[in-house]
């Protein structure tokens, strides 16, 4: 299959796919609380509109500052709108501001409220802004300052502006010069105030290492460049062992992950030019070591399809990486041809899992790269079907 084919089927799956709309509910602008289902993307930046459905099967409506004041998928998470103070400084380490004062700028958006309780903490992100705020009993939210600046436009120097360490020892009374400007401190400090468990999921990275076996479909193609006559390698089938190590980024309903995988295999084969004068010989023992990125569709709670594109490299295990051809006439030399040490392809894949346990993948790869000189070159494609366990 060629590999634009193998791109367009897997972009179309990207585009096909849907995440589930989860019940929750809304409240107008009106003050109107209304049960309704929502399109969780678990969205890694503060949503300005979000998508759901007064019920199951009806048409899909949008949501907007304009007309929504709070929506949620309870025990997962509670967007409210807020009209106020916005700190606009950017955290972004190159591009500090030289003033400790927040600059401030009044805009209405939705908070991500994390926690629940006398005290309530929540949380705006967007690109370059992270900001918390709290709201007391009373319901009136106000924001928590902290700001890095370079101090006298200073680039090589950066200070902090903590003032919100002040504001939560006038709140509670308790000492909290430890606690950073962190989603987990602030969590956690909230939640022991109010004495209460976070009643929304925070989400948090999880790992997975699976142990992979697999059946591999090669091709070796050699071009020598007239040199000799043509040579024809057949396909070679050979086994595939490798771990991968899985981490599964925390937005977007989980459905990205970065992979890294080393393989092991073994491919050995050998020809005779057409002329009959040859006979050409390889054998090699190889350690793929790939990174990638992974993405889920699920069908599911218990499955889910997933499509993932990686770069590899490669090491070789055996000394003797060559070529070797064989004089069958006589008067003509015997020799060899040491494979470059290192080469760079692509991998693509498609797979599918099950329970998050067991796995199927088949996975192609670009042509390696094994030796390229100037009277002849050898190139290494693969199809590979893979089972995979994950371990934990």
């Amino acid at each position: 299959m060629k590999i634009h084919y193998l791109l367009c089927i897997l972009l179309s799956f990207i585009a096909n796919s849907q995440i589930k709309f989860e019940k929750g509910y809304i409240i107008t602008q009106s003050g109107q609380q209304k049960d309704v289902y929502i399109k969780n993307l678990d969205w890694l930046e503060n949503p300005d509109t979000f998508i759901y459905k007064s019920g199951e099967n009806d048409e899909q409506k949008t949501g907007q500052l304009i007309n929504i004041k709070e929506f949620s998928v309870p025990n997962y998470f509670k967007f409210v709108k807020y009209t106020g103070k916005i700190d606009v400084s950017s955290n972004n380490m190159n591009d500090l501001s030289y003033l400790p004062n927040p600059i401030w700028e009044e805009r209405t958006i939705f908070l991500n409220q994390l926690t629940s309780g006398k005290l309530k903490l929540y949380q705006y992100r967007n690109k370059n802004i992270e900001q918390y705020f709290y709201s007391t009993e009373n319901g009136e939210i106000i924001p928590l300052v902290y700001k890095k600046y370079n101090p006298g436009g200073d680039t090589y120097k950066i200070a902090e502006n903590t003032e919100y360490i002040d504001q939560l020892v006038s709140l509670t009374g308790e000492k909290t010069r430890k606690i950073k400007y962190e989603k987990s401190y602030l969590v956690d400090f909230f939640q022991q105030y109010n004495g209460e468990k976070n009643e929304t999921k925070n989400n948090k990275l999880d790992f997975n290492l699976s142990f992979r076996m697999g059946v591999s479909f090669n091709k070796l193609n050699v071009d020598l460049h007239s040199f000799y006559q043509d040579v024809d390698f057949s396909d070679k089938t050979g086994y595939t062992i490798g771990l991968e190590a899985e981490l599964v980024l925390p937005f977007n309903k989980n459905k990205w992950s970065i992979i890294a995988e080393p393989t092991y295999y073994r491919y050995k084969n050998e020809s005779v030019s057409k002329d009959g004068t040859y006979k050409f010989a390889t054998s090699f023992d190889m350690l793929d070591l790939e990174i990638g990125l992974r993405h889920y569709m699920f069908l599911s709670d218990k499955s889910k399809i997933f499509i993932n594109a990686g770069i590899v490299t490669n090491i070789y295990m055996t000394k003797d990486a060559l070529m070797t051809y064989t004089s069958l006439k006589p008067g003509y030399l015997n020799g060899g041809s040491y494979y470059d040490t290192k080469s760079t392809y692509l991998n693509f894949g498609i797979g599918y899992k099950y329970k998050n346990k067991f796995s199927g993948e088949l996975k192609v790869s670009t042509s390696k790269e094994l030796y390229e000189r100037g009277y002849w070159s050898a190139k290494l494609s693969r199809v590979s079907f893979i089972l995979g366990y994950n371990i934990f």
